[in-house]
């Protein structure tokens, strides 16, 4: 049986734990969707202004009425899309490493039902203090470390 007192603190423990925890909805998921995707049109406008506004500038400046404004109004559009895909590859990365936390999360081993004097070896078996390996193959024989003296 269980003392009462550790189920008590265990479930305030819990509800604690589980009220500090962040509420993922859809409404937040979808509002860092367009977060991104208003941070990805507003980089394209400006990006498409300021290569058509050095243009104009060059042009005034030069004499060469739509030349250089077309030329600076390709970069500019050249630079929009090269910003666009370079922040689209940082928010893939994010979810991906965000999805790989949650699954290395997830496969956690659970090792609570070892012994305090177990742990794991290479190559994946429990070792006791007491020199013996839960291996199917030995039978719990002892076994001896080898010494790098």
């Amino acid at each position: 049986m269980s003392d009462p007192k550790f189920d008590d603190f265990k479930h305030r423990l819990e509800a604690a734990q589980n009220a500090h925890k962040p509420k993922a909805s859809k409404r937040s998921a979808s509002a860092a969707g367009m977060g991104a995707g208003m941070r990805i049109a507003i980089d394209f406008v400006v990006a498409v202004a300021v290569g058509f506004g050095i243009g104009l500038g060059l042009d005034r400046l030069l004499g060469t009425k739509p030349w250089f404004m077309l030329v600076m109004f390709a970069f500019g559009i050249a630079a929009a899309f090269r910003n666009a895909i370079r922040t689209a590859e940082k928010l893939d990365a994010e979810a991906k490493a965000r999805r790989e936390a949650e699954t290395a999360n997830q496969a956690a081993p659970d090792v609570n039902h070892l012994p305090a004097s177990a742990t794991v070896s290479e190559q994946g078996q429990k070792t006791h203090g007491l020199g013996w390996s839960d291996d199917e193959d030995d039978e719990n024989e002892p076994w001896i470390h080898e010494s790098k003296n």
